[in-house]
């Protein structure tokens, strides 16, 4: 009986005790995660990415992001909204009037992650390049040197330092989901250098002639397919402004490649061009020189734009 007693008076002092401090305030728990206040650029990004093309725009430092064996600065806030602006104007912009945003949607990354600095690769004595923009299993993109970014940049500079390899990337997205023709993979196909497109002696001349549009669409015939798209598309009309750590002697427009191919050269390239307008139009339903028209509109125009600044919608 004494045992029971015990356990009641015990049970009966706790439950007064909780009654005596129904009326304190508790404090904060420790376990609701902080909720960071939105800046103007967070806010905008959260407008014109995340909500229309569910895109995650990261400008802000994260070491998950970045790859250890490189040494990198963080994106400025400033420079960050010139490359975001550019990057809307000049590309999601431009596939959402010529294709249409929900086309536009379905296609382009699910993640666009800003880095202030560059990432360059170990040289030897044959290779050594600088990636100014790369993908990560065809869902990221990571944009390096934003911090060189001009406060104006033309639409050369874009399309040099990071805005064709976005274009490149997306146009993998359409090949990865409906294959392109397997006459395109046999056009050039004894021209194909894999992994040695990069050595010096392979060069940018050499492969003008060869019916290739640049050096990168050697390695293979998926990356000759991306590349002539989206040279196609961003080098129609540029005019080039330089940057003198890229390939300065290379042709500028798409016309001067053209040139560049002399005949036998411009005679295969328009070949697989022909190939990928017939792609597009009976395997997505969409016109390449729709595309080609709506960028060339906005490269005129972007110089008129102040991309330091965050335009309301």
């Amino acid at each position: 009986m004494e045992k029971v007693s015990l356990y009641y008076i015990t049970a009966l002092l706790l439950v007064a005790s909780l009654g005596a401090c129904g009326d304190d305030k508790l404090g904060d728990s420790i376990f609701v995660d902080s909720t960071e206040e939105l800046n103007p650029l967070d806010q905008w990004l959260l407008d014109n990415y995340t909500a229309p093309y569910n895109i995650d725009f990261r400008y802000k430092w994260t070491d998950k992001d970045e790859d250890y064996n490189f040494d990198y600065t963080p994106a400025s806030y400033d420079k960050s909204i010139i490359v975001a602006n550019a990057l809307k104007y000049a590309y999601l912009d431009v596939l959402s009037e010529a294709w249409g945003e929900n086309f536009t949607r379905g296609f382009v990354p699910r993640v666009i992650n800003l880095v202030g600095t560059a990432k360059y690769t170990s040289a030897t004595s044959t290779t050594a390049t600088v990636t100014n923009a790369f993908t990560t299993n065809g869902m990221k993109i990571t944009i390096n040197r934003v911090n060189e970014t001009p406060d104006q940049p033309t639409i050369g500079w874009l399309s040099d330092h990071w805005l064709k390899t976005i274009y490149h990337e997306s146009c993998h997205a359409l090949a990865d989901k409906k294959p392109y023709p397997d006459d395109f993979k046999t056009i050039s196909n004894t021209n194909y250098l894999g992994e040695d497109w990069n050595i010096s002696s392979y060069t940018l001349a050499q492969a003008h002639t060869l019916g290739f549009v640049s050096r990168y669409a050697r390695e293979n015939d998926s990356e000759d397919f991306v590349e002539t798209l989206s040279i196609y598309v961003t080098r129609s009309k540029v005019v080039g402004d330089g940057t003198a750590d890229l390939d300065r002697d290379r042709a500028e427009t798409w016309g001067e490649i053209m040139i560049a191919a002399g005949d036998d050269g411009a005679a295969i390239i328009n070949k697989k061009l022909d190939i990928i307008k017939n792609y597009l139009k009976s395997s997505w339903g969409v016109s390449l020189d729709d595309l080609r028209r709506v960028f060339e509109r906005h490269a005129e125009m972007i110089g008129t734009i102040d991309l330091s600044k965050l335009e309301e919608e």
